[in-house]
């Protein structure tokens, strides 16, 4: 799943949730679970990039 694909899940998920006046608990769940999972990838691209910048720095491949 690429990060954009999430984004517009998770931004699906908040809509539905902001627009439904009765929230039940698997709604709520369901935005919190894409939520952290859409947290993880992006705290991972992190890592890469900041691997990636450093091998560049050291001149490392």
């Amino acid at each position: 799943m690429k990060l954009t694909d999430l984004h517009e899940l998770l931004g699906k998920e908040i809509e539905k949730l902001a627009d439904d006046t009765e929230k039940n608990a698997f709604d709520i769940d369901k935005a919190n679970a894409i939520s952290n999972m859409a947290k993880q990838i992006i705290n991972n691209a992190q890592v890469i990039i900041r691997a990636e910048k450093q091998n560049v720095k050291t001149e490392i491949i």
